[in-house]
């Protein structure tokens, strides 16, 4: 059984963080979703019971999912995961259509004063910037921008969002996985976003991780041929080959 959720807020994607800027998103898929879906489809009561998988944000989600509810989630499948943000991130944060938006229009975005930009770049960092740096106890989306209103950059938000990268956790704590999780990662060679390179660090970082964890590096790029990668993953969990994911 695959359960594929939509988790989009009001700027087309979710973290799957708890945040006052966007929705308890972690608590809707760990409590909510996973009690709806077992209600009718009872997970195993032996062996794997539970994996959490996704594909660049969604991989980041199962990363962050998986280190948060251990006891929820045997697995994790994380395909092409945010992740490294210096590497990942940063580059297209400094970029000139992200550093030149100016601080009152960000404040209108956060407050829906405005309708939501068609600018897609800038708007995932809006929703990036929900996520990682939402304001304390904010009940409107509000949160703090990665620029000041003179246009400089903020080291101490910008941090935030580093606190929020799963390599700078499993970095500081290698054992942000229980021992008995199996983490498959994966990037494809010649991801444009560098994906790949996180999710080594993350496999290397996880060196003294007492469970079964592999990277896998396939050709390609950052979005190709993704039902092909997750089937080798969920096959590379249960060391057997599974089903066909020929989604169409």
């Amino acid at each position: 059984m695959i359960a594929v959720i939509d988790g989009r807020n009001r700027w087309g994607g979710s973290q799957y963080l708890n945040s006052p800027a966007q929705g308890n998103y972690a608590d809707f898929v760990c409590d909510e979703v996973v009690a709806q879906v077992e209600a009718k489809y009872p997970a195993p009561t032996n062996g794997i019971r539970r994996i959490v998988a996704g594909h660049s944000s969604g991989g980041f989600d199962g990363l962050r999912l998986g280190m948060a509810r251990p006891k929820l989630f045997d697995a994790v499948v994380a395909l092409s995961p945010d992740s490294d943000f210096p590497t990942s991130h940063l580059p297209f944060a400094k970029a000139e259509g992200i550093a030149k938006v100016s601080l009152k229009d960000i404040e209108k975005q956060a407050k829906g004063a405005v309708p939501v930009t068609t600018d897609e770049e800038l708007k995932y960092h809006l929703a990036l910037s929900a996520a990682y740096a939402p304001r304390r106890r904010s009940t409107s989306g509000g949160f703090e921008w990665l620029y000041d209103a003179k246009g400089k950059f903020r080291e101490k938000i910008w941090q935030r969002w580093l606190d929020n990268d799963p390599l700078t956790i499993v970095t500081k704590n290698p054992r942000a996985f229980a021992a008995n999780q199996i983490v498959y990662l994966e990037g494809a060679a010649q991801d444009e976003y560098f994906a790949n390179i996180g999710a080594r660090k993350i496999n290397e970082a996880l060196s003294k991780f007492a469970g079964r964890h592999v990277f896998y590096e396939p050709p390609g790029r950052h979005s190709d041929r993704v039902p092909e990668r997750l089937q080798r993953g969920l096959d590379w969990v249960f060391e057997k080959p599974l089903f066909d994911l020929n989604w169409k």
